[in-house]
């Protein structure tokens, strides 16, 4: 039987869909039921269910930054990420090492509600990061480079969306031979193609030979990189957002001076829908079973633990890898 039926099927006339496990209720006394009523609802109680009349149909908001470390700008980068409402912030250059020192600069960098991925930096500089609001279903790809940084994600949901995070500090023969072999290898992967990132070549120079090699290159898979002003205060295109041929998804982009070191934010929408957003509703335990208090004290209990441990088991557990093998 299930305990949530009468109440579930309330909710779902409304426009809602209620998320529970598949636990089961124990029996317990009327001592034991008493002091749940109490305890758990000394007030009425807000339980997250998720609200379809209301799905949020703007677009995905997509933003990157090169802030030179996040290690003492993480408050601000909070505050940034709060003001413009992001979806997706992309980061280069965090300078997290992946030891435990991280652990205070990334709970002041993360607002209530959003979770990280990242690769700490191998070198000086370097580390990449995605911080992403926790509505969205996201895991990581393990990739394995030399001459680039690069953090590979995949976002489900009706439409798949992949996500490649790049850094790359120094400008080498290797990289673009490299590189060009990792974008191949996507070539068969499910899911939209979103590259950027920091790549430190000056694309808008017609005369460096470097940087257009680089941009034939990545003509000749197919791709093309939307980026057309400077994107450095110093001057020149190195932080560049690429995407198959064509624009499948529909990007807009624009760049906004928001007081970082040196680089300036890119704001990036693409044509995917965010996905319906949790809302607190409040039940009041005088007209609940008490079967059902119990039940949700237990859902509570192991909801609490999801957006704490998440983002340390998405480090640990790889849904799947890929080496980068050269061409040739």
């Amino acid at each position: 039987m299930d305990p949530f039926g009468n109440l579930r099927s309330k909710l779902m006339g409304n426009g809602f869909t209620f998320r529970t496990g598949n636990w089961k209720s124990r029996e317990t006394t009327d001592v034991d039921q008493s002091r749940n009523r109490t305890s758990l609802f000394s007030a009425n109680r807000e339980v997250t269910v998720i609200d379809q009349r209301k799905t949020h149909n703007e677009n995905l908001l997509i933003v990157l930054i090169n802030p030179w470390s996040i290690c003492n700008k993480a408050e601000d980068i909070n505050d940034f990420i709060i003001e413009y409402n992001i979806d997706i912030l992309a980061i280069t250059e965090t300078w997290l090492t992946g030891t435990a020192c991280d652990g205070p600069t990334i709970n002041a960098l993360l607002p209530n509600g959003y979770e990280i991925i990242h690769a700490p930096r191998r070198t000086r500089g370097g580390g990449t990061a995605l911080v992403y609001h926790q509505s969205l279903n996201v895991t990581r790809v393990a990739v394995s480079s030399a001459s680039f940084e690069v953090l590979e994600c995949v976002i489900k949901g009706p439409i798949v969306l992949r996500i490649c995070v790049v850094y790359q500090p120094y400008r080498t023969a290797l990289f673009i031979e490299e590189f060009s072999s990792y974008l191949a290898g996507l070539a068969t992967s499910p899911g939209h193609l979103l590259v950027l990132g920091d790549f430190n070549l000056h694309v808008d120079d017609p005369l460096d030979k470097c940087a257009q090699d680089f941009l034939t290159s990545m003509s000749s898979l197919g791709l093309e990189q939307h980026v057309s002003t400077l994107t450095h205060r110093n001057g020149h295109t190195l932080d560049l957002v690429l995407t198959p041929l064509g624009n499948p998804l529909d990007l807009t982009w624009k760049s906004i001076d928001y007081g970082f070191q040196d680089h300036y934010a890119l704001f990036i929408q693409v044509a995917i829908s965010k996905p319906p957003l949790p809302r607190k509703l409040h039940l009041d335990p005088a007209i609940m079973p008490k079967h059902q208090i119990g039940m949700l004290k237990m859902m509570q209990i192991t909801d609490s633990f999801f957006p704490k441990y998440w983002y340390l088991l998405s480090d640990i557990w790889v849904f799947s890898s890929r080496t980068i093998r050269l061409l040739g």
